[in-house]
């Protein structure tokens, strides 16, 4: 089974919607997808890399460790990636939901990478979806 069959079938059975949303996008015009230094696969969408073309891991603890103490709450974020910096964020946070506007980079996202364990704990949204599920939130343990 590929990365993104498998990562399909986790969203799938938490998520049909999204799951349906993204497993019928395409990856965007211009999406490349390279090794990093330290061998991880990097988006790169025209001339922007969307993680760190060296170490994305490592960035990614940066983010985590520059971003307010999310222990315990739940955490919305702007912009799926590859994950690298939501699987921090997911390890701490009592709960997660990702906004991405395009269902073609969590595509690529999901080929590149095995993000069951991150599809498990977060919820993934478009903008629009988003709108309704907001309205359930506890802002007093939201950040």
């Amino acid at each position: 089974m590929s990365h993104l069959e498998t990562n399909l079938a986790a969203l799938k059975s938490k998520d049909p919607a999204s799951a349906a949303w993204v497993e019928g996008a395409k990856t965007p015009d211009g999406l490349v997808v390279a090794d990093s230094k330290s061998g991880l696969p990097v988006p790169r969408l025209g001339k922007t890399a969307l993680h760190s073309l060296y170490y994305p891991e490592k960035e990614a603890d940066k983010f985590a460790q520059s971003a307010p103490d999310v222990a315990g709450k739940t955490v919305t974020v702007f912009g799926f990636g590859f994950g690298y910096h939501l699987e921090k964020i997911a390890a701490e946070a009592a709960g997660l939901t990702v906004i991405e506007p395009s269902p073609g980079i969590i595509r690529a996202a999901f080929e590149a990478r095995d993000l069951t364990g991150l599809v498990e704990r977060a919820n993934i949204v478009s903008p629009e979806r988003f709108a309704d599920m907001a309205a359930g939130f506890d802002y007093k343990k939201t950040v």
